[in-house]
Formats: C-alpha cells, sequence, structure tokens
C-alpha cells in the first residue's frame, strides 16, 4: 500500500512552510517523522548557503543546525550534485563510525538520536527547466510499529511535491519579490535596458535600477544575469513571462 497525498492540498496552502507541514502529518502514520525540502541553483550552492532550505524540524534542531554552520557545513548536503539516486542513512550508525566523515561524533547527528531519529532517506528530484536539482529528504521515527518505507514511493512525493510547488507559484512567492522587480528581470531578459525599461513603466532609472538591486539582494545574485537565472530555476520568470 503506498503512501497517502494529496497534491491539491499543497496547492491549496497559504505557503511553502505550510504545504510541507500538511505532507509530514499526511506520512506521519507510515513511519516519516519531520521533512526538510532543499531547492539548489549550482552543483556548489550549499558552500555559499545559496539554497532555498525548508524544513518541518524542530527549532531546536534547526537552531544547533545552524550553529554548526547550516548547509554549507552538513555532510549531506556535499553529495547532493552528484545523488542520482535515494541515500538511505543510519544515524546512529554514521555517528559511531569513524570512516563517516563529518557523520562521526557530529553534536547535531547526535542531538537527532536523542530526539529519536533514527534513519534518513534524502531523494533527488530535477527541477523544472533543468536548472539546478532538489531534494527531500524524509526523517523517521524509532517507532518500530512503523511500516518500512518504499523508496520509489518517497521519490514520486519528492519531485510531486516540488512541481506542485513550482507550477503553483508558491516557490516564486517564497522569494517575495514584487511585480516591479518581476518586470525588471523579464525585460532585461528580453534585451532590454534600464533606460529601455524605465521608459516603459514610465518610472526614472533609478528607479529601475533599484528595483534590479533588491531582486539581485533577493536572490542571493551579484549580477543581474545571475538573478535571472536563479528567477528561472524558481519560477519566477516563465516563457509566460516572455509571451506577454
Amino acid at each position: 500500500m503506498g503512501l497517502h497525498y494529496e497534491t491539491s492540498d499543497w496547492a491549496n496552502a497559504p505557503c511553502m512552510q505550510t504545504s510541507l507541514n500538511q505532507l509530514r502529518d499526511n506520512l506521519k502514520p507510515s513511519g516519516v517523522k519531520e521533512l526538510v525540502y532543499g531547492l539548489f541553483t549550482r552543483p556548489h550552492s550549499y558552500v555559499q548557503k545559496d539554497a532555498i532550505v525548508i524544513s518541518t524540524l524542530p527549532n531546536e534542531l534547526m537552531s544547533l543546525y545552524n550553529e554548526l554552520g547550516g548547509v554549507s557545513n552538513d555532510p549531506i548536503a556535499e553529495n547532493l550534485a552528484v545523488l542520482s539516486e535515494p541515500m538511505f542513512i543510519d544515524l546512529k550508525k554514521m555517528y559511531h563510525d569513524k570512516n563517516s566523515g563529518k557523520f562521526y561524533k557530529w553534536p547535531y547527528t547526535k542531538k537527532m538520536i536523542d530526539m529519536g531519529y533514527t534513519s534518513l532517506w534524502t531523494c533527488p528530484f530535477s527541477n523544472q527547466q533543468a536548472y539546478g536539482f532538489g531534494t527531500m529528504t524524509f526523517f523517521q521515527s524509532s517507532d518500530q510499529t512503523a511500516p518500512k518505507l518504499i523508496v520509489d514511493d518517497l521519490l514520486v512525493i519528492g519531485a510531486s511535491y516540488h512541481l506542485t510547488m513550482w507550477e503553483s507559484g508558491k516557490l516564486a512567492d517564497f522569494l517575495n519579490l514584487t511585480p516591479g522587480e518581476v518586470t525588471a528581470l523579464t525585460e532585461m531578459a528580453r534585451g532590454q535596458n534600464a533606460i529601455d525599461i524605465a521608459l516603459l513603466e514610465n518610472v526614472t532609472t533609478r528607479t529601475i535600477e533599484n528595483r534590479l538591486q533588491r531582486a539581485r539582494k533577493k536572490l542571493r545574485s551579484r549580477t543581474t544575469p545571475e538573478a535571472i537565472y536563479k528567477a528561472m530555476a524558481y519560477g519566477i520568470l516563465t516563457k509566460n513571462n516572455f509571451l506577454k
């Protein structure tokens, strides 16, 4: 029997955090204790903490995780760019294994074990338009009565959640760009410059430059071309933007 979930619930949720909480609650009877969604636009995005990470883990765990360096110091993140198959991790085994790299005696691993987490599955998925890549991590509890997780189900769920967030615009909403900032990026992607866009929008060139600057900051981009790339990866800019 497969895991139960409704993609329509995710699409109708007010934000990504709520939809992820709903999915977690749906999967709890199947032995899934918590979830972590991650989206990366480049192979080494994690090094610069340049990633979208949404988690249902308790604040106590996330606070410790961030204190220890967050995603840039995460032993799982180091393998994500080359991850093509689901990765299983037995937390207790990895914590005591001297050959497990950063997992060995890692305080975060110990904290998870103390809070009842026994193992996890990290399942990769492809991003829309082939920009970047992502993962959904399923944390399993120590509840021995919970059914064994079916990996194929986990792969489908992770990919379905991401696709729903992308198509519904929830992923784009997460970055909180204003309509003016989206328009500025769209026109730049079409080959216009700030002067052209200012005439189109009936505002000053400085206003357009400010919008682009704010967009770059929200998208953690050093240049406007990088911001455009990320806006496409996150579904903020789609082919529909260019057809208008």
